[in-house]
């Protein structure tokens, strides 16, 4: 059966990216399943989209503070 890498990464629920990712790290080992380490992946992004997020709103807190310490020396 052939399947096409958008369909493997659909199906995996994962982005074509890391697929091949995957992909490409295992190919010197044999007989490796692609499931575990997609997840891993996987979890990886959503935990740097979460990071991302945390410090944007941090950001967003302090700016007040950063426009006022800026007109009191300014």
């Amino acid at each position: 059966m052939v399947v096409g890498i958008k369909t493997l990464a659909i199906q995996l629920d994962c982005t074509v990216e890391d697929l091949m990712t995957v992909i490409l790290e295992r190919a010197l080992t044999d007989g490796q399943k692609l499931f575990v380490p997609v997840q891993r992946l996987k979890k990886a992004r959503k935990q740097e989209i979460e990071d991302r997020r945390k410090l944007r709103a941090s950001m967003e807190q302090l700016q007040p503070k950063l426009k006022q310490l800026e007109t009191q020396n300014g």
